[in-house]
């Protein structure tokens, strides 16, 4: 949302942090990478430590953005 106008369809940002089926790791969704590889399994995770809901863009020079659902 942006200044109350619905930018992009909610079902566009649902679906951009889903892993591809032709994407084995699961670490990859619409131009964002996932924390991808098992749900279940931590130790499959790029960030073990982090929930497996997180996702990132990853930018030039260092320059990320980390977004956690399950954390608001």
């Amino acid at each position: 949302m942006w200044n109350g106008h619905q930018v992009l369809p909610e079902s566009w940002v649902n679906e951009s942090v889903r892993p591809f089926a032709a994407n084995k790791q699961k670490n990859y969704g619409y131009q964002f990478w996932l924390n991808g590889f098992s749900e279940n399994d931590s130790t499959k995770r790029w960030y073990p430590d982090v929930p497996a809901d997180m996702f990132f863009a990853d930018g030039y020079g260092g320059q990320d953005i980390y977004i956690i659902p399950s954390k608001n």
